[in-house]
């Protein structure tokens, strides 16, 4: 699902870029918060080289082992396998989409 937002619509009407993106996180962080009560589950916020992937893909489906590739985490070497740890972290960037699951 990807949801695009005008502040010009916005009921706040924020004043500048700065106001904008701060009013645009609090329609977000809500809207996460309503899909959690619909029984949706928000895995995280698309990064914007997951987004990237995802519309090279819609393209050019061919390329999807290769954008696969490169999206996929990095994976421990012999070196650093013994301090390895669940490396998912949290997405918190500002893009305009999420990944639900």
């Amino acid at each position: 699902m990807s949801i695009s937002f005008d502040p010009r619509l916005s009921p706040a009407a924020p004043a500048g870029l700065t106001a904008a993106a701060a009013e645009v996180g609090r329609i977000m962080h809500g809207l996460e918060s309503a899909l959690g009560t619909c029984g949706v589950t928000v895995l995280g916020r698309a990064s914007a080289a997951e987004l990237a992937g995802i519309v090279r893909t819609a393209f050019d489906p061919a390329a999807r082992g290769e954008v696969n590739r490169i999206l996929a985490p990095p994976q421990p070497t012999a070196a650093n396998r013994s301090v390895a740890t669940n490396t998912r972290t949290e997405r918190v960037s500002p893009v305009k989409s999420w990944l639900i699951g």
